[in-house]
């Protein structure tokens, strides 16, 4: 039973000595904090402390769907993601939608702890109540969307992928894991930690239905949620334009119609996550470029306002800001990573073309997706900039 009174379970793989062990959550525990960044937080504290290297195989990566993920209520397909952090050395966390953490919950599991570090290259699967561990020797290399398919070849396409991509395996400090592609826990950091531990990949299938303590009472309340959201009076809009309709008016007024709308297209519902909310938050938005340099540019648009905002400070405007996001999907690297400090420090002339490799002039599309390719590989003073950094601007805007 899941809820209050049902103590949940945690998976715990230790990649040094290869076991996998699953563990009751002590009943206080499970009552105190629910699941999600709660537990969390509570593992970090009691596995890690202030001597813990973020790059050493005493770090955990913990990966824990909220309490109602697998059930009806609206909103909830959630996971959050949470280690001490390779760039601050504090807690790092970020949560993620899609099909995952559902399935986790449906394979029995409510929560992964990810300890010590394989001599070798290694992907976890957990198929319904099974789970072992795999070489992945031949992944390694591979970006995000490649691994999903290969992922899903092998074992089928009922199967959630988490996997790094390149930016993961280099150790670039910021990092992140991706979901099935079109999903990111933004600012955890995790990738780099997960590459450090040379997991690649945790497949996940789980079909059982997750229970409630009183269906009838659950269903009420799901019912009286999804009310609410459909009453609200902007909705349409948010369907229409997903995050994506912020940046569709200028000082000169022109709408979202004519600078964003050619470029996106509806999505099947359901596919990228199992949550009323795709169609009414326009989650379902798909880039749609059909031709030019970017076409077929595969990556979902609901989670694109602020990082098109910043691309268009620097000149970088649509399509090509769907291709850059697409890349940093593949590079598993989160978007607010030193990209546009680095753009910074060269517009003040701190650092330069010589030093680069490469000039960094406002409107070159290719130079800011070359820049991501250096970070990711740490190739040349991409190297320096995989360090991560600080640009007090852009967090203020």
């Amino acid at each position: 039973m899941t809820g209050v009174a049902s103590p949940g379970k945690i998976l715990e793989a230790d990649l040094t000595t290869g076991e996998l062990a699953e563990r009751p959550i002590p009943q206080e525990t499970w009552e105190r904090f629910l699941g999600g960044l709660g537990l969390n937080a509570w593992l970090l504290y009691l596995h890690t402390g202030p001597e813990t290297d973020p790059l050493g195989p005493e770090n955990v990566v913990l990966i824990s769907p909220g309490l109602l993920t697998g059930t009806e209520a609206p909103t909830s397909p959630r996971v959050e993601v949470t280690t001490k952090s390779p760039l601050t050395g504090l807690i790092g966390t970020g949560n993620s939608g899609g099909y995952w953490g559902p399935r986790l919950k449906k394979a029995g599991i409510d929560s992964l702890m990810v300890r010590g570090a394989s001599e070798k290259p290694a992907y976890l699967v957990i198929d319904e109540g099974d789970a072992y561990l795999r070489d992945a020797g031949d992944l390694w290399g591979l970006d995000t969307y490649e691994t999903t398919d290969e992922l899903k070849r092998r074992h089928g396409e009922e199967f959630s992928v988490m996997t790094i991509g390149p930016a993961g395996e280099n150790q670039v400090r910021f990092a992140a894991p991706v979901f099935d592609k079109q999903h990111m826990p933004g600012r955890c950091h995790a990738g780099a930690v997960l590459g450090s531990k040379k997991l690649k990949v945790v497949a996940v299938k789980g079909s059982q239905p997750v229970e409630v303590y009183d269906p009838e009472a659950f269903d009420a309340a799901v019912a009286e949620c999804e009310k609410r959201i459909r009453s609200y009076p902007a909705w349409k809009a948010r369907a229409k334009a997903g995050s994506m309709g912020t940046i569709g008016v200028t000082e000169e007024g022109v709408d979202y119609d004519e600078i964003v709308g050619p470029y996106l297209r509806r999505g099947e519902p359901g596919v990228y996550c199992p949550c009323m909310m795709e169609t009414y938050y326009g989650c379902s938005l798909l880039a749609n470029v059909t031709d030019g340099p970017y076409a077929g540019v595969d990556v979902a648009c609901a989670g694109l306002t602020l990082y098109s905002g910043a691309a268009s400070q620097y000149g970088i405007g649509l399509p090509a800001t769907f291709y850059v996001n697409e890349l940093c999907q593949r590079y598993g690297m989160d978007m607010f990573g030193s990209f546009f400090y680095a753009y910074e420090l060269y517009m003040r002339g701190i650092i330069s073309e010589e030093t680069m490799g490469l000039r960094l002039e406002l409107g070159d599309e290719k130079a800011l997706m070359d820049l991501l390719r250096m970070i990711a590989y740490r190739e040349g003073f991409g190297d320096v900039l995989a360090e991560g950094g600080r640009d007090d601007r852009w967090r203020r805007v």
